[in-house]
């Protein structure tokens, strides 16, 4: 049976990121537990396990320095919630984007594998109420990580 192949730096990233949303709970402070932390895009409307995280990488350009690598990696954390679980849509939406931003916030250096961790400068957060009807409201806040890897490989940190 062969290995698993080697993780990038990057999917290491990602890795950390849904562990650390997964922690958003009660028990541990929040002000909501996350049903379900999905990586990759989310079916639509996604009505399961609510409320719910999806992180949704966007872009990952490279700066070429001297021996190294450095990376700007750019995702959505998408947040959907049923307002029928929360007093009032806004607060409850809010209250769980503060606890997505306060749990990313609480190690921006992801384990040791990124400088930091922030929302994405110019972008921030988007709202996604739903007209009608429906019970579900959302939001994306985007973020920015930034990290180095090797010039010669994306599983290698720099030398």
């Amino acid at each position: 049976m062969a290995a698993p192949p080697a993780l990038s730096i990057r999917e290491q990233i990602f890795v950390d990121l849904k562990t650390t949303l997964e922690g958003i709970t009660q028990a541990n402070g929040y002000a909501w537990d996350i049903g379900t932390v999905s990586r990759g895009q989310l079916a639509p409307l996604e009505t399961s396990l609510l409320p719910l995280a999806g992180i949704m990488p966007a872009e990952d350009p490279p700066e070429y320095r001297p021996g190294t690598l450095h990376r700007r990696l750019l995702f959505a954390t998408r947040l959907w919630v049923d307002v029928t679980l929360a007093a009032e849509t806004a607060s409850g939406l809010e209250a769980l984007i503060a606890d997505v931003q306060l749990a990313l916030r609480v190690d921006p250096q992801r384990s040791g594998l990124a400088e930091d961790t922030r929302e994405a400068e110019g972008i921030g957060i988007k709202w996604l109420y739903l007209p009608g009807g429906e019970t579900l409201a959302g939001a994306d806040i985007f973020w920015e990580i930034d990290y180095k890897t090797a010039l010669n490989s994306p599983l290698a940190g720099p030398d």
